[in-house]
């Protein structure tokens, strides 16, 4: 790599690194050059950097390693952007790995089904409430509660982000030749939409929810709205509901479904743990689950799947010995 020497030479005698580090510096420009055949650093985007990245990650390097080429990387091209010899940075945005967080906690498929497809138990009637007021509340009660159930069943199916529920409208729901159903979706940059697939049982839901909604007289441009006549005082809103509200909905869901929490930390954001996880247990290769979940490094990707305890990935290792594995008869040839 050009300028290399330079850079080695800038680290041991201004920064004052010691001679590991700046073996270390060197050793990862040099495989950054390897991997990705570049010796001229004028060519290099930070696309390059992502991709270098993606493949450190995808043949197992461990993360303590990669955060120090990162920083190597980082370094080595600020420091040619500051002496002129590069006219842009291309590391400008680029951010070294994090550590993989510990105690992500997400819900079982049993857990996800029973919070989805939750039966409607209606709450008693008052004394004094009279027969238009009652049946009233028995559509609302009924109406929030397929609402509820279209709104957490597309969070898991198409892992939507906790704030992108309030963002979501009517007309981002769309339907193709087939019967398919697709929800557009902007994501975190706000870069070009996506239009992500929907699952038949969730769009099931989503179709009963806004005919329902339609036959109620329950208007409202916002996909998952605050149901309900407004309280006095209140000004009419285009935004669906906010993530607190999102939050209590999900909490109320957890008692209701008898979900144990066992000291769990569940959120709307779970669902979109959850998602990944599975995705990756059913055997979805890592670059595919990225583009699923609309992330723009892989390194994200990996923190959001959880492999399981050690108990749970002792059982699965040991179920694939050579003597625990399923045997398999290979029928004689006949003569």
């Amino acid at each position: 790599m050009e300028k290399l020497g330079e850079f080695l030479l800038f680290c041991s005698d201004s920064r004052g690194f010691s001679a590991a580090t700046v073996e270390t510096y060197s050793a990862a420009i040099r495989d950054f050059e390897r991997v990705l055949e570049k010796s001229d650093p004028a060519q290099v985007t930070a696309q390059d950097l992502d991709l270098y990245m993606t493949r450190k990650a995808l043949t197992g390097t461990a993360v303590s390693t990669r955060r120090a080429r990162a920083h190597a990387l980082r370094a080595f091209f600020s420091f040619l952007h500051s002496r002129k010899f590069l006219e842009e940075n291309p590391a400008e945005f680029f951010r070294p790995p994090d550590e993989k967080r510990q105690g992500i906690d997400t819900f079982t498929e049993e857990e996800v089904q029973a919070l989805i497809f939750l039966r409607h138990t209606p709450s008693p009637r008052g004394r004094r409430e009279s027969d238009y007021f009652f049946e009233r509340r028995m559509k609302i009660e009924a109406l929030c509660h397929l609402r509820d159930s279209a709104m957490l069943g597309l969070c898991y199916a198409v892992g939507l982000r906790s704030g992108e529920i309030a963002s979501l409208r009517v007309s981002d729901l769309t339907r193709d030749d087939r019967g398919g159903t697709f929800v557009r979706l902007f994501g975190k940059w706000a870069k070009e939409p996506k239009n992500a697939f929907v699952d038949k049982r969730v769009a099931a839901l989503l179709e009963a929810f806004l005919l329902e909604r339609q036959e109620l007289g329950q208007a409202h441009p916002a996909l998952f709205c605050p149901i309900g006549p407004r309280p006095r005082g209140s000004k009419a809103t285009s935004a669906g509901i906010d993530q607190a509200r999102v939050s209590q909905i999900l909490e109320r869901r957890i008692r209701e479904a008898g979900i144990q929490r066992r000291n769990r930390r569940l959120t709307p954001h779970t669902f979109r743990y959850t998602r990944a996880t599975h995705l990756y247990e059913a055997g979805l290769p890592l670059l595919e689950i990225r583009d699923f979940l609309r992330h723009r490094s892989i390194e994200t990707t990996m923190r959001y799947i959880r492999l399981g305890s050690s108990k749970s990935i002792e059982k699965r290792a040991n179920a694939k010995l050579p003597w625990n594995r399923p045997k398999v008869v290979v029928p004689e040839a006949r003569a």
